[in-house]
């Protein structure tokens, strides 16, 4: 698993409460959409995402009404994160209807359809998520409390679905803000410590609903 470069996104892995459920956000109509017709961004299972406040103009190729909010792919390690993107639930333009992982660039809605955007979005949740290389300061149970930034924010496979989401294997420095922190190390025969690509439990720290804390 983690001798090679195999990212699978940032996925979840265990809840406290035993129950791992994202939030469906149900809109109706052009002006309530998270997703609106025409997002010209590609949005895979397992992918990061924040919310962004409409002014009227675009927001990746869609109109976004002042004050509205919509999901937008991270573009830098300082973003705060709603939570990470499941899947979707729409009607496009020719009145076919599609539940999916993945919403695909351009997508163009039914006018006045219903849309469920499906994101795991609660702070307790604790994913597992591949390193894009071998850590930068120490390995194992001395990463906890530890933290990492996102990296290769935006990419996945469009045949799949599925996001292609790493971690930055360089370790946010002591008392910096990560977006990410660690747990432990992914418990997994195939996954080591000192592999060059380890597999860890992480946990959001950078949420857009919960106080931050820095890296240990």
């Amino acid at each position: 698993m983690s001798l090679v470069n195999a990212a699978f996104g940032i996925l979840p892995d265990w809840h406290p409460t035993g129950q791992i459920r994202p939030t469906a956000y149900v809109s109706y109509g052009a002006n309530d959409l998270l997703l609106p017709s025409g997002t010209n961004v590609n949005f895979y299972k397992g992918m990061p995402v924040k919310l962004s406040i409409g002014s009227g103009g675009a927001i990746n190729g869609a109109t976004v009404a002042t004050g509205a909010m919509v999901i937008a792919p991270l573009t830098a390690t300082t973003d705060t994160l709603l939570g990470v993107f499941a899947g979707v639930e729409y009607v496009d333009s020719t009145g076919k209807p599609w539940v999916q992982n993945f919403w695909p660039a351009s997508t163009v809605l039914q006018a006045g359809g219903r849309q469920t955007v499906y994101i795991w979005d609660d702070p307790e949740i604790i994913y597992r998520a591949q390193l894009d290389g071998a850590p930068s300061v120490g390995a194992g149970f001395a990463l906890t409390g530890k933290q990492f930034n996102v990296s290769n924010f935006n990419t996945g496979n469009t045949l799949t679905g599925l996001s292609t989401t790493t971690l930055s294997a360089t370790t946010v420095a002591t008392a910096a803000q990560g977006q990410f922190r660690v747990i432990k190390l992914f418990n997994d025969i195939s996954n080591l410590a000192s592999d060059p690509f380890p597999v860890y439990e992480v946990k959001l720290q950078l949420s857009a609903f919960v106080a931050p804390k820095t890296s240990l």
